[in-house]
């Protein structure tokens, strides 16, 4: 996580840029609100919001952004705006900015730039509406502490250095192992039912034997440990002792 994000918002408003920050949705039930430090616009995964695994997708993403009309009519999607009904006694959600639509600008359409995936968003609201407030912060809570304990429990080991980086970090951190490869450790992990964690060979040699690891609210401290009794073993396979 970045504990900067005030400093390095006011250094890219200063050169004139937008700031775009990344977020865990559920996260932001404990960190500041990406608004309070000048994000411009902000992005995210949605499918921890509910949305099962299903074997890579489909999910959905969400784009939201401070209010910019030159921005938002270059926003890809449809924009659905709230307003009342005609009587002015309810709530009302209307498609808006109708001009960036296929019907109007043909090919210079920005709303059939991305999948339509309005009914995994749907059940988003759903399940943050079921949730409620409370709800949610109770889940980023575990899944923090769930994954701080995994990583004390794996820094432990002789063989694993968890999380190689100093800073803080809510539910995934970096694991090097310092003795094999981390990809002999993933082949001994699924020899025992479990999926580790992804590998950084490819996209960042420069740190390593390391995969990033991580917990979520599915996870609980029950199947960590059984993790963890695995991977003490590994480890002392690697010569790590008991």
């Amino acid at each position: 996580m970045e504990s900067e994000a005030a400093t390095v918002s006011r250094i890219v408003h200063e050169k004139g840029a937008k700031l775009i920050v990344g977020v865990d949705p559920i996260s932001l039930a404990l960190l500041e609100a990406p608004a309070n430090y000048g994000a411009d616009i902000v992005v995210g995964e949605g499918q921890g919001l509910g949305t099962p695994l299903s074997f890579g997708g489909p999910y959905f993403g969400f784009f939201s952004l401070q209010y910019d009309r030159k921005i938002i009519r270059q926003m890809p999607g449809r924009v659905v705006g709230l307003t009342k009904t005609k009587d002015g006694t309810k709530r009302a959600f209307v498609l808006t900015l109708s001009t960036r639509e296929q019907h109007i600008r043909r090919e210079k359409a920005t709303s059939n730039i991305c999948s339509n995936e309005s009914i995994l968003a749907f059940g988003a609201g759903v399940y943050l509406s079921l949730l409620g407030a409370n709800g949610l912060r109770k889940t980023a809570e575990y899944c923090l502490k769930a994954a701080h304990y995994l990583a004390s429990e794996i820094n432990k080991l002789k063989h694993f250095e968890a999380p190689i980086f100093k800073g803080q970090f809510y539910n995934e951190f970096v694991v090097r192992v310092t003795k094999g490869t981390m990809a002999e450790v993933e082949t001994r992990l699924v020899e025992e039912g479990f999926v580790g964690g992804y590998t950084l060979e490819k996209c960042h040699p420069e740190l390593g034997e390391t995969a990033i690891f991580c917990t979520t609210e599915m996870h609980t401290f029950e199947d960590i440990d059984r993790f963890l009794k695995v991977l003490r073993k590994i480890d002392k396979d690697l010569g790590g002792g008991a």
